[in-house]
């Protein structure tokens, strides 16, 4: 299914290989709808590509630390271990979600994957007068290993297009086409 997404990338002054992607699309819900479905991350496999495993580490009402795997095409698989935080403005209706790479956090590395330890992600969601919201997504990260920029930033801009449009398709929360 074609989704109407603003994209856009960038790289980032932290590093050359350090990737940015970040995502636009209105959805039609509430932005508690989408809310509920971030922060369900136990459930992620079920419907998120390439995600293996995701493991609640540490949970809170608003903080929780969470271990994942990727199983990737082509590449050897990828872990990484990220600390979430949910902030909601009751009043205006508004919910971020913010994450950052916590690797001291997660279980000791494998050989079985290549650790992503530089990772960022927020995401925003704004009520609009529709009643639906504005959802902007942008994570960045290096990919760990020694994969060419190019084959990075094209698979950043994919996994980010392909995980709002998974978390949006959950709830029947995709834009009407």
């Amino acid at each position: 299914m074609t989704m109407p997404f603003w994209l856009s990338m960038l790289a980032l002054a932290s590093g050359p290989r350090f990737i940015e992607a970040r995502v636009s699309i209105h959805s039609p819900c509430k932005p508690k709808k989408i809310f509920e479905v971030i922060w369900k991350q136990e459930d992620y496999d079920q419907f998120v590509p390439y995600t293996k495993k995701n493991r609640i580490l540490k949970d809170a009402p608003t903080e929780r630390v969470v271990y994942s795997q990727l199983s990737l095409p082509i590449v050897k698989d990828r872990d990484f271990t990220v600390r979430i935080r949910s902030e909601n403005d009751e009043q205006s209706g508004l919910y971020l979600v913010l994450s950052e790479g916590a690797d001291k956090d997660g279980p000791p590395e494998s050989p079985s994957y290549v650790r992503i330890r530089a990772t960022k992600a927020s995401w925003t969601l704004e009520p609009t007068s529709d009643g639906g919201a504005d959802v902007t997504y942008v994570v960045g990260s290096e990919t760990g290993g020694i994969l060419p920029q190019w084959i990075q930033s094209t698979a950043q801009r994919d996994a980010a297009k392909n995980f709002v449009a998974a978390i949006l398709a959950r709830n029947g929360c995709s834009p009407k086409q």
